[in-house]
Parts: structure tokens; C-alpha cells; sequence
């Protein structure tokens, strides 16, 4: 559980990086280009130091066809999330993408699809889709109108009005 926290953790700080980076790059592609290309930089860093084995060709020819499309699901999130951040906010964003999460693992589950056993949809399970749904909704219309973004740029915070910068547009924005 302790790594499924801190994966949803690092989900709002990835979309917010990801936005800025779309703002100086002008494509939401661009940015989740460079998110992957990050990552899987990283990611070759993290095998070779763990010295984790590369998979032989039988292993890779044995995989269905389906199980190479995890990074399309992964461009999906990135890029969506790139798009929907500044709109929907960090909460928003996230509460977003846990409902279609809930619902669309619920009917995995009652498909037992790719490989995974199957678990049926109960009206419990159905409740707390429901919740989650209701969450959505709470977190999303509910709440103080927006305020202008803050801006960092270069080590400096603006507030965005011109006038302030530093720790005085910092002071600013946490009020």
C-alpha cells in the first residue's frame, strides 16, 4: 500500500511539471515526449545499477500482443493530464482520473481480463464506486473560487500580477 501511496503521490507534482514544461515546449507532446524519454532514462539508470537481467527474445516473443501496449495507456494519462491540470486543478485532476480508475477496474475485475482473476461487481463494490464518483463531484463544483497561478520562473516566484516577486510574491500566494 505504502507504494500505491506514494505512485498517487507523485501523480499531481508529475502533472504540474509536466504543464510547465508544455507552456516553455508550446505541445502537450513535447512535454510527455520528454517525460518518457526522462523516465525511461532513469529507468535504465535504476536496471543497470540493480543489475536486473534483460529479458531474453523467447520471453519478449512470448508476451501477447496486448501486454506491449502499457505505454500507450501511459501516454493517455501523461498527456491527458498535461491537458486537464490547469483546468481541473491538482485535486480535480487526480479525483478524475481515480473515478475512471474505479470504473473501469471494476469491470476488468468482472472480466477478469489479462490474465487476472476474476472478481464480480457487488453492490458494495458499486456503492463505493458511487462514493468515489460523489467525491468527483464534491472536490470538483464545491469550494473558494480561483486564484491566479504563481509562477516560477527561474528560481524566483511571481505572482503573476507583475509587481511582486520573490519571497514577497511567495508570502502573497500562500495567503
Amino acid at each position: 500500500m505504502l507504494i500505491a501511496f506514494v505512485a498517487g503521490a507523485v501523480t499531481p507534482v508529475q502533472a504540474g511539471l509536466n504543464s510547465t514544461l508544455r507552456g516553455r515546449l508550446g505541445h502537450p507532446m513535447h512535454a510527455t515526449f520528454v517525460n518518457f524519454a526522462v523516465g525511461t532514462l532513469i529507468a535504465g539508470v535504476i536496471m543497470a545499477l540493480l543489475r536486473v537481467p534483460v529479458p531474453g527474445l523467447a520471453a519478449m516473443r512470448g508476451a501477447p500482443w496486448w501486454a506491449w501496449l502499457g505505454g500507450a495507456c501511459g501516454v493517455t494519462l501523461v498527456g491527458g493530464s498535461i491537458l486537464a491540470v490547469r483546468d481541473l486543478g491538482y485535486a480535480g485532476l487526480v479525483v478524475g482520473i481515480v473515478c475512471g480508475q474505479v470504473v473501469l477496474s471494476l469491470a476488468l475485475d468482472q472480466l477478469g481480463l489479462f490474465g487476472h482473476p476474476v472478481r464480480e461487481i457487488s453492490p458494495v463494490r458499486l456503492l463505493g464506486a458511487a462514493m468515489v464518483l460523489g467525491g468527483v463531484l464534491i472536490i470538483q463544483f464545491t469550494g473558494a473560487p480561483s486564484k491566479p497561478a504563481a509562477k516560477v520562473e527561474q528560481g524566483a516566484v511571481e505572482n503573476g500580477a507583475g509587481g511582486a516577486s520573490g519571497a514577497n510574491a511567495a508570502a502573497e500566494t500562500v495567503s
